[in-house]
């Protein structure tokens, strides 16, 4: 496992949760751990994205674009 990978997956989820606390600011965290404030960004990213594919795809109501679907495949769209 790369090294990055290896920290993220010990470090990541933990400040994340940190830095969504009301009144705690990306900025005041990040020079208390003493990292950069665009790897805590990343890594916030990287947890929506992960949480994005996780969840369920919207089924179609009455509008194909709902789920962004392309007209050829609007039919099979689960």
């Amino acid at each position: 496992m790369p090294l990055r990978q290896a920290i993220y997956d010990r470090l990541g989820p933990a400040v994340v949760a940190k830095a969504s606390v009301p009144g705690v600011t990306v900025r005041e965290l990040s020079q208390r751990l003493g990292i950069a404030e665009s790897l805590i960004y990343n890594w916030r990213s990287t947890q929506r994205k992960a949480a994005s594919i996780a969840s369920p795809r919207r089924r179609h109501a009455f509008d194909r674009r709902q789920c962004g679907c392309s007209i050829l495949r609007y039919m099979n769209c689960a």
